[in-house]
């Protein structure tokens, strides 16, 4: 019993963690969004994949509510912040 609350907090932990990273690439992908747009691409890149990694653990069974809840909030912001991103993103004339 005590192995599989280990495993799940081990599971949550790593969940959190690729939320966070997400949110590492926006801000950077911010940062360098008109000077470096090579970078901001692939900072944009590894955000969209740390919300994928993280997404489908919504429907995690060994999640609490609570977790579901703080873990769907922060999806829906790195999601959000995301679709601001995109919707900034500089032309490829602008870049040059």
């Amino acid at each position: 019993m005590e192995n599989d609350a280990s495993e799940r907090q081990l599971s949550l932990d790593w969940i959190e963690g690729e939320v966070e990273a997400g949110f590492v690439f926006v801000a950077a992908a911010e940062e360098c969004r008109a000077s470096d747009r090579g970078r901001f691409q692939a900072c944009v890149s590894d955000a969209r994949d740390c919300y994928a990694a993280g997404a489908p653990f919504l429907s995690h069974p060994g999640l609490t509510t609570e977790q579901r809840q703080v873990l769907g909030i922060n999806l829906y912001e790195l999601r959000r912040r995301l679709d601001l991103l995109q919707e900034k993103e500089l032309p490829p004339s602008a870049a040059a």
